[in-house]
Formats: C-alpha cells, structure tokens, sequence
C-alpha cells in the first residue's frame, strides 16, 4: 500500500475508534458513579443489618476496584489510538515537505569528525531530522552514534532489514506508540546500574520468616476474636513487627527511592518485549537482536511484569495506614525487599540488553519509516570492477523530490573528479549529495535514484572548516590539521574524499601550487573522491594524471539573467559570475 494512502486510511480508522473510546469512557464513568451511589445507599438502608451492610460495601468496594481498573485500561488503550493517529499525522506532513519542526539532533554534533560538519548531518534541514522518528532516549542517541558510525560494513544485511521491517508498517506504528507511552521515565540502562549498584541487606532468613510471622499474627487475632487472651499479646506482637521492620527502615526507604521511579513504565516496557517475543524476522540483523531476548528460561517481558508487581507491593510502605499495619503483623518491607533483591541477583545484568534490544528496533523504526514513505527510491547494489559508484538521476536527498536536479555519475576507483563553476551553480550541492548519498548506502537506505551501484566504503570529507579562536588556530592552520587528517586516515584505510576548495586562506599562486600538491598525494594515497573548485588552473592535472577527470557546472546570462541548469557535465568551466553579481546588484559600475 502507498504511504499516503496507508496513513490516511489509519487516521480515519484511528477517528472512529478514538470516537468509539470517547463513548466507553463516558459510559464507564457513568456505570462507577452508579455503583459507588448504589453502594453509599444500600449500606445506609442497611445500617440496621451490619453483615448485610459489611458485606454489601465489601462487593461494592471489589466492583469499584475493578471498575476502576477497567477505566485506566479505557484511557491506555484512547492514548495509544492518539498516539498512533499523531505519528500518521506527522509522516503525512513530512512527505508534503513539513519537518522543520522535528527534533535537529545539534546535541549530537561532535567537534571534530570526518565529515559530519559538511554533509548536515546534524541541525536544521539535515539528514537526522528528516530520519528521526525516535521515541526513547536511548533510541535516539544510537540513531546519531549510526550517523556518526562510518561503517561500510555488511550493507546487504542492513538494506535487507531495513526493507523487511519497511513492510511492517502497521507493527511498526503500534510498536513505537507503545514506546511514546514511557515518555520521559527511567530507561533499562538506567535501571540496570540502578539496581546492580544496590547493595544488597536483607538477611536470608526473610525468605519464610515474613511467613511465619503473618501466621503467628493470624492466629494471635483470632485468639483475641474468640477471647483466647487478652489484646495485649497481639498488640506486642504487632509492636515486635515494626521494631524488626524499623532496624531496616532507611535501607529499605533508598531501595524504594532508587528503584520506584522507574515502575509506572515497566509495564510499558514489558509489553514492547511481548511485542518483539511474539514476532519473529526474516532478516539476520533483526532477528539476531530479537534473540538476545530468549537466553533464559522465562520470557523477558514476564520477567519485567514480576518486577513491576514486587515494586509496587513495595510501594505499599508509603501508604502510611496500609504500611504500618503491614509491617507490624507481616514484615512486608523486608519480604518485599527480600523478593527485589532476589530478582536483582537473578535477572538485574540482562535488563541492559533488554533494553539495546528495544532502543534497536525504535531507532530501526527511522530507517523503515524513510523506506516506507518512499517506495520509488532504490537500494543501491554493488557496481562491477573497476567502478567505485554509478548512479543515474541521482538527487539530494534533504531537498524536494520535485524540485531537485537529477545527475547522473559513472566513478571509478582510485578516480577523482575536479569540479568547477560559477558560484551558485551547484557544485556544493552536488558534492553533499554524492556524499549523502554513500552514507546512507553505508546505512542501508534506499537513495533518490532511478538506478543506483554504489561499493561501501568509508567517507571523510573538508567542505566547512572553522576558525578556533579559543584554541588560537587560524582559518588556514584549522583547515592544514583537517587536511592532514584526512591524509593519515587514507594511509590506514580506503575511504571516499569530498573536497570543496581547499587551501583558501591563502594567495592565489600559493592556493594553486599547494592544491596540486595535495592533490598529488591524494592519488598516492590510492584515494577516490571529487573536488570542487574555483582555481581552473588544478584542472591542467587531469592532463597529467589519468586517475584525474574535470566535470562542471555551467551558469549562463540571457536577457540580462543568469541562468543555472545545475546539471553536471564533462569539460572545465569557462563562465563565472561575481562580476555579473556585482554589476546585476549595483555595488559596482
């Protein structure tokens, strides 16, 4: 089904069943208002009839409960039909060319890396917020580190996970609502170190003791109801429960702290494991995480729902009624805790994988959504010797489909293109789009192409170097450590170079004898790559080196206009423009 279609069919069903969730939740609050009403009145006619009247509050009371429960249930399951309707929404106004407002990733931006300042890899209009549809912490940190990952390895594993989870599209939108439902609680990671930096206290005697001492409480009470002995037995009883509970109090109160936070979304978490325990891949990659969930005995996500129910039992301590009366005739701090840190012991070192494991597949869901929402883009393949890239119709893949300029190129390896031009003509452009375009073959994403054979390999790149005032380095000495470092990356393995006019902080004469140099030793290096530039006097190389090509864009004046085709062709330009700008915007003669 096309993406459009498919999302705007879901938001029309989702319009019906939020409609429909409207009306349950109308009736049934009605339905709990009628049975606590029904309840205050049936105990007040009953007054006069306590066993009636105790016995009618106590129905009353477990309908209510449950009623209760059934109406939080309601307000989940509207929640993720909104969520799921939002998402449909957003992908929507996405494809229609509106994602300004989506997450930038600048956060993720390092310093210093071998292309991600030229490519927009990170900010405003750049490939992670066109990606990016993350909905937990840890999911969105590993789709950068992917970004940032520069890994040409098995490309074939990645294209064909990305295409099956692709088809999953349905899944894929209730998985991730599911996952938008923990919001900004405590990740797995988070509880992981949490609970395996506790140290654990409570003596193995808690094992049947709290057992034993619920018994002795029973039937103490029950003595005392059948006037056995006197209240003054049960009440020391009760008073020894919370000496013993209280030697324990503050160990167990930073238990609580430590770990409580994250048990409202434990069972969001457990049901994302269910999701993955249930369903099973095609594809290697996809499948091999989903087995790093079924290393033991009992199912992740049971496991997690049994943790979720003992720290909430534990949480029964903050209620003050219920925790004292608890604590003095069952010990009910220290058997929970016993049961927590038995739990810790066991399972608390998987809770890490369990958690990379769904961080995985949310942030898989970025790559999937772009393949989904754009079926006529193509998977590259791998090109015969001795091409390193061949690509027809190829077109950036951050700007409009409809409005970017297709090109098409045929590079070998070990070949370099120099490519000249008028200013705005299109070469920087093109460069980051042959750029882009290698990474997210290295990614395993489908690209803007009619056809597209492109052989993985690292990218490094110097198209924007900045002044470090604060590290006192110069535009130009700031550009010579870039240079540099590429060449020393080049000495250690292949990768794929983008260079757009380099050495420019210094003079003419210089700028051109350095640049052939460099140029020089790129080919040393068995290097393959393009370089855009302004200095036609670097094309004379393409002369000398046959591992050496000159391309261009051309930029016309007619009727007094200049004119852009942005279409890159064989040969050196000879039109250029600063003085048709200069004139055309009155700041000279």
């Amino acid at each position: 089904m096309e993406a459009t279609t498919f999302y705007s069919q879901h938001i029309k069903e989702l319009n019906q069943a939020l409609a429909k969730s409207k009306q349950q939740l109308l009736v049934s609050s009605l339905i709990r208002l009628g049975v606590f009403v029904f309840g205050v009145y049936g105990i007040y006619f009953l007054w006069n009839i306590p066993w009636m009247a105790v016995l009618l509050g106590a129905i009353t009371l477990g309908l209510f409960l449950k009623l209760v429960a059934r109406h939080a249930d309601l307000k989940e399951k509207q929640e993720l039909q909104q969520l799921q309707r939002e998402r449909c929404q957003t992908e929507l106004q996405v494809m229609d060319g509106a994602w300004s407002h989506l997450s930038t990733g600048s956060r993720f931006m390092p310093r210093e890396h071998a292309y991600a300042s030229d490519i927009d890899l990170f900010g405003k209009h750049s490939l992670f917020q066109l990606l990016n549809r993350t909905v937990l912490h840890a999911a969105t940190a590993l789709l950068a580190r992917w970004l940032l990952a520069n890994d040409p390895l098995n490309v074939a594993e990645k294209q064909q996970a990305v295409n099956e989870f692709a088809a999953l599209a349905a899944w894929r939108l209730h998985f991730t609502a599911l996952a938008a439902q923990i919001k900004g609680q405590v990740d797995l990671t988070t509880l992981k170190e949490n609970a395996l930096s506790h140290e654990a206290y409570v003596p193995s005697l808690m094992r049947w003791l709290p057992y034993f001492f619920l018994g002795i409480s029973l039937l103490l009470m029950i003595g005392f109801g059948l006037d056995w002995w006197t209240g003054y037995l049960p009440a020391a009883w009760f008073f020894l429960g919370l000496t013993i509970a209280g030697i324990y109090a503050k160990r167990t109160a930073r238990l609580s702290s430590r770990l409580g936070k994250a048990e409202d979304g434990l069972q969001h978490y457990a049901k994302l494991l269910l999701e993955l325990e249930n369903t099973n891949f095609e594809s290697r990659r996809l499948e091999d995480q989903r087995k790093r969930l079924l290393d033991g005995s009992s199912p992740p996500s049971l496991l997690l729902h049994q943790f979720s129910r003992r720290l909430n039992a534990l949480d029964q301590r903050n209620n003050m009624l219920v925790g004292v009366l608890l604590n003095g005739f069952a010990l009910w701090d220290l058997w929970q805790a016993y049961r927590l840190e038995q739990w810790i012991e066991a399972h608390a070192a998987k809770v890490g994988v369990w958690g990379e494991v769904i961080a995985y597949f949310d942030a898989m869901d970025s790559m999937a959504t772009f393949s989904f929402n754009h079926p006529n883009y193509v998977f590259p393949t791998r090109p015969e010797e001795p091409y390193q890239m061949q690509c027809e119709e190829l077109k950036h893949p951050l700007m409009p489909e409809e409005k970017a300029v297709a090109n098409s190129i045929a590079l070998r390896q070990e070949e370099f293109f120099i490519i000249t031009g008028a200013n705005m003509a299109g070469k920087s452009t093109f460069l980051r789009t042959v750029a882009l375009s290698l990474l997210m073959t290295n990614l395993g994403l489908p690209l803007t192409a009619s056809r597209a054979q492109i052989r993985p390999v690292k990218l490094i790149s110097s198209m924007r170097t900045d002044d470090s005032l604060s590290a006192n380095a110069s535009y130009f000495y700031s550009e010579l450590v870039h240079l540099k470092a590429i060449i020393e990356a080049l000495e250690q393995e292949p990768h794929f170079v983008v260079l757009d006019e380099i050495l420019k902080g210094t003079n003419s004469t210089d700028k051109a004898l350095g640049s052939k140099k460099f140029m020089r030793k790129l080919l040393e290096t068995s290097a393959t790559g393009l370089i855009a530039t302004h200095d036609l006097s670097l094309c004379t190389l393409a002369e000398e080196e046959q591992a050496i090509r000159n391309y261009f864009f051309e930029a016309e004046i007619k009727a007094d206009e200049l004119y852009f085709d942005y279409t890159l062709k064989p040969g050196i330009c000879q039109n250029m423009n600063a003085s048709f700008l200069l004139k055309k915007m009155g700041i000279v003669d």
